[in-house]
């Protein structure tokens, strides 16, 4: 149990190449969604959504997708419906992190994460506080067993460089680019 529990909780060391017009996978894990939603807490309005899906065996430490401020968070309670489900896990317990990105103008500047759980996954761990500033690709937390990460951005202010079935590394891999 101790090995597997070691291996689980890994945290590779990784340096993002952070280009200020881009934005990082905010987890390792299969893209499964690239869509537009309605998002009424920071962004107050249309965003692209692209949610990555964690299985068992990757990483779980999320981490910035970009420079940033983080300058509000929020739990929502919900349930536990399996996080690979496109849909079943909109009604999930969730960590939302409201960034606003540095060297960015007003109407575009600001980012939502969101740490959902999953099925197994019942804990977000949190290691960053509102008032923090973030490197690209710096470390903001964790969910613990199988989880779904989703970073939202104003809908229009960015291009999407991935798409469902893309495999990202946290930190690493390119989603959007600015436009």
């Amino acid at each position: 149990m101790g090995v597997w529990a070691a291996w689980f909780f890994r945290d590779p060391v990784r340096r993002c190449p952070a280009h200020p017009d881009t934005l990082y996978a905010a987890a390792d894990g299969v893209v499964l969604l690239v869509d537009e939603v309605d998002e009424d807490w920071h962004i107050q309005g249309r965003a692209l959504r692209i949610a990555t899906f964690l299985s068992a065996f990757d990483v779980h430490v999320n981490r910035c997708p970009a420079a940033a401020r983080l300058v509000a968070s929020r739990r929502d309670p919900g349930s536990f419906a399996p996080a690979f489900l496109r849909h079943g896990a909109e009604g999930n317990a969730r960590q939302l992190l409201a960034l606003e990105v540095d060297g960015r103008p007003p109407q575009t500047r600001r980012l939502v994460v969101a740490q959902i759980v999953g099925f197994m996954a019942r804990r977000i761990v949190s290691w960053r506080l509102p008032g923090d500033r973030l490197a690209a690709g710096q470390k903001v937390g964790m969910i613990r067993f199988g989880s779904r990460t989703d970073v939202l951005a104003p809908a229009g202010a960015v291009r999407p460089l991935v798409r469902p079935g893309d495999r990202v590394l946290a930190g690493l891999t390119p989603i959007a680019r600015y436009s």
